[in-house]
């Protein structure tokens, strides 16, 4: 799949073995420009015990894997120092880290934990592994290729060992998992019940009781939203035409923050703009048309304002203007890049926008990359 065509939606549900208690199993979801990390911790036991352990191994695979380490080197190291840990059962837990790639490509290593299962549609079934050794340790290694509509499912040994001790002498295990999942036939629109459904069906076995803290994470793959937004020229004239070309055949939601990056794609298109007749706010700037784009407004003032505004309930607001339309797309997109101009726009220097207390663009765009990052979405700015 060409990239930044798929998604990978996760969903995680947990219960705990005593109401009232933390959770021992810890669940992670990290994106980036290439990739998908999920993580999912099980420390030994149950309570504020066995959720430090996972925790701390958690956040461990995830700074290893932010520095540069690759999947099973992070891996390695954790298994290495678990095994080390046995003894110790405050630190221990067991642990899966999958890594999906922009094209579905998926790779999970499992240390002492029961590996994926793949769902779809049609049915849902354990995926084969092949054993790696980590010094001591033993490690079971997964790979598939996700199509849209397939998922993985990452689950606790709570699930797997449910109803150990009743009439279901060998607990529940992976394989009755995928006979469970296979036999309802799930439509679409039920997806997102999954790990749910799963859990509820675990305590069922469990003759209504739970042994363990349970855990699912259900990541789908699903085609990708995407949103392009350019904003400001670039640094040399002479590139106006190709970084022009360059969005118009981006996928997905295209919108243009700027007068003179609109002009420079009018230009290109041959196309004039036109000014919106609905009513416009008496706060936010102005929006224009032109066709193929889906929002043209003004730069620096917008992006401001929509920093301001991504953390407030839409329920809020009590008017839509370009503001609230750009909201909603990046809310909306899972993947948002940045067509960021380097030429320098001498109004934002003027004290009057200082004043009001807006940022120039070479700050605002990767402060609000960073709060997009912190919904989940995958961000990518790329000067020009």
């Amino acid at each position: 799949m060409a990239k930044g065509t798929i998604h990978i939606d996760a969903i995680t549900a947990q219960t705990s073995k005593h109401a009232g208690m933390a959770c021992g199993d810890v669940v992670l979801c990290d994106r980036d420009e290439h990739a998908t990390l999920l993580i999912l911790c099980d420390g030994i036991g149950s309570g504020i015990r066995a959720n430090i352990a996972a925790t701390l191994s958690a956040a461990r695979l995830r700074t290893l894997i932010q520095n540069g380490f690759s999947l099973r080197h992070a891996v390695s190291e954790v298994a290495g120092t678990m095994e080390k840990s046995k003894q110790e059962a405050a630190t221990y837990c067991a642990f899966t880290a999958a890594r999906i790639l922009n094209d579905g490509s998926m790779t999970a290593l499992s240390y002492e934990i029961p590996p994926p299962l793949l769902f779809s549609t049609r049915n849902t079934s354990p995926l084969s592994t092949r054993s790696l050794t980590a010094g001591k340790a033993l490690l079971l290694e997964t790979r598939c290729l996700l199509q849209p509509d397939e998922a993985i499912l990452l689950v606790s040994d709570g699930i797997t060992q449910a109803g150990i001790g009743t009439r279901f002498h060998q607990g529940w295990g992976v394989e009755g998992v995928a006979r469970f999942l296979t036999r309802r036939q799930m439509p679409r629109d039920t997806f997102d019940k999954l790990p749910d459904l799963i859990i509820e069906e675990a305590i069922r076995r469990g003759e209504g009781g739970t042994t363990d803290d349970m855990s699912v994470l259900r990541a789908l793959c699903r085609p990708s939203k995407n949103l392009t937004i350019f904003t400001g020229p670039p640094n040399d004239q002479r590139h106006d035409a190709k970084v022009a070309g360059q969005l118009m055949e981006m996928p997905g939601w295209k919108v243009i923050c700027g007068g003179t990056t609109a002009r420079i794609v009018s230009d290109f298109l041959g196309k004039p703009m036109s000014v919106t007749k609905t009513a416009e706010s008496l706060i936010a700037p102005p929006s224009h048309q032109l066709e193929g784009i889906d929002l043209l407004t003004e730069g620096a003032v917008t992006l401001n304002q929509v920093y301001n505004i991504l953390d407030v309930d839409p329920e809020t607001f009590d008017e839509e203007s370009s503001v609230t339309q750009l909201f909603h797309f990046m809310h909306t997109s899972d993947r948002i890049h940045f067509i960021m101009g380097g030429s320098l726009n001498p109004a934002t220097l003027h004290i009057s926008f200082k004043q009001r207390g807006v940022l120039p663009r070479a700050t605002i765009v990767p402060l609000l990359a960073e709060k997009l990052r912190a919904y989940g979405k995958r961000v990518v700015i790329e000067p020009v």
